[in-house]
C-alpha cells in the first residue's frame, strides 16, 4: 500500500469519526482532499477499497446516500473495547475486551456518538483502579437498548448489572446479546427498576430532558460512593444537565468528552 493510500485511510476514518453530519461520497472527497492535499482519485479509490473490505459502508438516511464505518466487522470503540458481529476473528491486545452483537434494530450498535462516548466513559472510569478502590460491583443501565453498555461494564469487571428497558424489541435483542456473550449470570434484564436497592454505578444514555427528569429518582438509588455515566445530550445542553446534577452538591463532574456534537459525562458522589 502506498504512502498516499495510508494517509488517505487515516484522513477518511478521522473525518468520519468527527463529522456531525451524514457524509456523502462527494463531501468525503472534498473535505479529505482539502485537509490533506491528496488527489481526489486516490481518495475515491481508497474509499472503494474500504467499502470492499467492509471497513466502510453506504447507508441511506432520508433518501440521501452517506458513508459511515461498517459494523459488519470488528470496530474499536475505545482504548480497550472492541465490538464485533458473532463468530468473526478479532485481532486483539491482551487488555482488550470484545463485545459480540447480533444485528438488530435496537439502539446501541456502536455507530452512534453517544454509545461511543459511554463506552469511552466506562473505559476511563473502570480501568484505572477507581472501581476497585470504590467497590463498583453493581450497575444499573437505564434504557439498555441492545445491551451494549451493560455488556461493556460486565466485561470490564462489574459483577452484577441490571439492564432495564420497557421496549419489547430492545428487551428481546438485549437478552440475545447477553446470552451470546455468556454473561447471563451477571446481567439481569428488567422492565422496571428495583428502587429498594442502591447501585454503585448508573449508566443512562438518554436524551437530556429524560436525564433531567430522572435526577430526583437517581438521587434516591445512589449511595455515598456511587458514580454516573451519562450521555444523550448535545454539547449545548451540558450546562443545563450539569446545573441539575451538581446544583445541590450531590454530584461532582469528573469527566467530559464530546464527539460529533454529542457529549458524555461522568459524575461521582461528592
Amino acid at each position: 500500500m502506498s504512502k498516499d493510500q495510508n494517509a488517505a485511510i487515516d484522513a477518511i476514518l478521522d473525518f468520519l469519526d468527527t463529522s456531525a453530519n451524514n457524509v456523502t461520497p462527494m463531501d468525503l472527497e472534498r473535505e479529505v482532499g482539502s485537509a490533506t492535499g491528496l488527489d481526489r482519485k486516490v481518495i475515491r479509490n481508497t474509499v472503494k477499497s474500504l467499502i470492499q473490505e467492509a471497513v466502510l459502508e453506504y447507508r441511506d438516511k432520508n433518501g440521501r446516500t452517506g458513508i459511515s464505518r461498517s459494523f459488519s466487522c470488528p470496530v474499536r470503540l475505545s482504548d480497550r473495547v472492541i465490538v464485533s458481529p458473532p463468530d468473526l476473528h478479532v485481532d486483539r491486545k491482551p487488555e482488550d475486551v470484545v463485545i459480540r452483537l447480533n444485528s438488530g434494530t435496537a439502539f446501541g450498535r456502536g455507530d452512534h456518538p453517544t454509545t461511543q462516548l459511554c463506552v469511552n466513559a466506562l473505559d476511563f472510569f473502570l480501568k484505572d483502579g477507581y472501581s476497585i478502590n470504590n467497590e463498583i460491583r453493581t450497575a444499573l443501565d437505564i434504557g439498555t437498548g441492545s445491551g451494549i453498555l451493560a455488556l461493556a461494564a460486565a466485561r470490564m469487571g462489574v459483577e452484577k448489572i441490571w439492564a432495564c428497558d420497557r421496549d419489547s424489541v430492545a428487551e428481546s435483542e438485549a437478552r440475545g446479546n447477553i446470552l451470546l456473550n455468556d454473561l447471563h449470570e451477571r446481567i439481569v434484564m428488567v422492565r422496571d427498576i428495583d428502587t429498594t436497592i442502591s447501585y454503585d454505578l448508573i449508566i443512562a444514555n438518554l436524551r437530556y430532558p429524560t436525564l433531567i427528569d430522572l435526577y430526583p429518582f437517581i438521587r434516591k438509588i445512589t449511595h455515598g460512593s456511587s458514580a454516573l455515566v451519562l450521555s444523550g445530550l448535545k454539547e449545548s445542553e451540558i450546562k443545563t444537565v450539569d446545573d441539575i446534577y451538581t446544583g445541590d452538591g450531590f454530584f461532582s463532574r469528573l469527566w467530559t468528552r464530546s464527539r460529533r456534537g454529542w457529549s458524555g459525562l461522568v459524575y461521582t458522589k461528592v
